[in-house]
């Protein structure tokens, strides 16, 4: 009885705790806004002044916090999924902003809240931090590189010319594309959590794609009227990045390459979804799903893009039919259709190589322009990267150290390589790329030594998702679509660590 009295009075002595630092950090939040406007700063500047000041007290909050044995992956699982909508479904340029305030928009707050839910149960729950520290403990090479290219970012971002400016781009780039990864590494469950994920993404890339098809239609983007009327340099460049030689559809995306991107990305999770499942209900889904994914490529008149989703549906099918041919027991029908599989797909592919070479050299004018225009930015960017080839000159800072101007005057660079190069160095391009390297190595090896058929195909399509990326980010340079590369990392990580619990279950 003493004991329960003692464990209710502490709990009450937390909870109390916790409201006298909720009322300081509501003081520090009104204190951040009065002096602001005393001082003059514009509301925008005030409430960032207020986040930099809150953030110290919050954690230690969260660090006082009472603990807790539940799991909170349902909840968290909930919010990700949550962001993963908005992040497919709302056009990044949709933002609302009022007096100054920074913009709203729903990706961005659902991030907020992902955010702060993860810290508090990182903090408060044991079973969150234990899930993912056996996660990272299995993340070997590749999540070492991937460590040590976020730490040079940050060295790069320091020494930038623009530190502060270099370091509020760095963060941002933390918290929009590479978050996802480190809450998936603690909130996904198990394989069926992965399989989850990886159908969700299905069922939002055909959406955008049906979306891409109504754009096709009625001719103009869906979605421009929303953005604000004094917001004439985000107009404009909607409208131009929609008419870039001709009707090319952009769907919910802030550009046809990133639309055109993100799909392509799918594409090979469409085709495990056709070919996991011995139900005719799901195969059926998958062709469909597989179908209007390509028809959202084309339609974007991508040519990076269409060639990239054909090469990695190509190398998708042959390395599951290429299994399929290690038939037990001897040559069976399935392994005969296997074959013939192969034999179509090396027919198709010489048959296509003129299509491929006329897209490479570009189909009229504008494209062929287009790909000079790649050309010239690396001879305008290449001279610039001898004179900073350590450190690079700070995030966000590559691009306008080229200075390339699109149309409407916009500075430019159409290549993620140059821009990472610039911005961190070589040693931040090279340790880039040795993360892609490393996390499709991560997959492949995982496709040969899993033992079900369902993981082993999982594993097989995330590491050629990431090949496709690997190809497209030579010719884009828009940082959208790197959160779905965070997120397939994440998910082939839990794989492994799913697979290395249970080698030491068995021994």
């Amino acid at each position: 009885m003493s004991a329960t009295t003692f464990s209710a009075a502490r709990k009450r002595g937390k909870l109390a705790g916790l409201l006298a630092g909720a009322m300081v950090l509501l003081g520090i939040v009104l204190a951040a806004f009065v002096v602001g406007a005393l001082i003059g700063l514009d509301p925008g500047t005030a409430v960032r002044a207020m986040v930099l000041l809150a953030t110290p007290l919050v954690l230690v909050l969260v660090w006082a916090a009472p603990k807790s044995a539940d799991d909170p992956a349902a909840r968290l699982n909930l919010l990700l999924v949550g962001v993963l909508l908005a992040s497919m479904l709302w056009p990044s340029y949709v933002v609302f902003s009022t007096s100054g305030l920074p913009g709203i928009e729903p990706k961005r707050m659902l991030s907020l809240l992902l955010l702060g839910y993860w810290l508090y149960k990182m903090f408060t729950a044991p079973v969150l931090a234990q899930r993912f520290m056996r996660r990272w403990r299995a993340g070997g090479l590749p999540l070492a590189l991937l460590v040590g290219f976020l730490l040079w970012r940050l060295a790069s971002a320091l020494a930038s010319e623009q530190p502060v400016y270099s370091f509020i781009q760095y963060g941002w780039s933390v918290f929009n594309f590479h978050l996802v990864f480190f809450v998936a590494l603690s909130s996904l469950r198990d394989r069926r959590d992965v399989a989850a994920v990886m159908k969700l993404l299905v069922g939002g890339a055909v959406l955008v794609a049906l979306l891409g098809g109504v754009e096709r239609v009625v001719g103009h983007n869906l979605f421009s009227k929303l953005v604000s009327a004094d917001n004439e340099v985000v107009a404009a460049a909607l409208a131009d990045k929609l008419r870039d030689g001709g009707n090319r559809v952009q769907a919910t995306f802030e550009h046809p390459m990133v639309m055109a991107e993100f799909l392509m990305m799918i594409v090979p999770m469409a085709v495990f979804l056709l070919f996991d499942s011995t139900r005719q209900r799901n195969k059926v889904a998958g062709a469909v799903a597989l179908a209007a994914i390509m028809a959202g490529v084309l339609l974007s008149g991508t040519r990076s893009a269409i060639l990239t989703s054909g090469a990695v549906l190509g190398l998708t099918l042959v390395l599951y039919f290429l299994e399929n041919l290690r038939g037990r027991g001897g040559f069976t029908a399935r392994g005969l259709l296997s074959l013939i599989g192969l034999i179509g797909i090396i027919t198709v592919a010489l048959a296509a190589v003129p299509v491929v070479t006329e897209l490479v050299q570009g189909r009229n004018a504008y494209e062929r322009g287009s790909s000079t225009a790649r050309v010239i930015q690396y001879q305008m960017g290449l001279p610039k990267l001898e004179k900073q080839p350590v450190l690079g000159y700070g995030a966000g800072m590559g691009n306008f150290q080229v200075g390339f101007k699109a149309s409407k005057g916009r500075v430019s660079v159409d290549s993620y390589y140059l821009t990472m190069a610039l911005d961190s160095g070589v040693p931040g391009l090279l340790l880039f790329v040795g993360v892609l390297l490393g996390f499709i190595g991560m997959g492949l090896r995982l496709s040969f030594v899993e033992t079900a058929p369902g993981p082993r195909l999982m594993a097989r399509v995330l590491a050629v998702s990431l090949i496709g990326t690997l190809a497209t980010r030579a010719v884009l340079s828009i940082e959208f679509n790197l959160f779905y590369m965070a997120l397939v990392c994440a998910l082939l990580l839990v794989l492994k660590a799913q697979r290395r619990e249970q080698d030491r279950g068995a021994q």
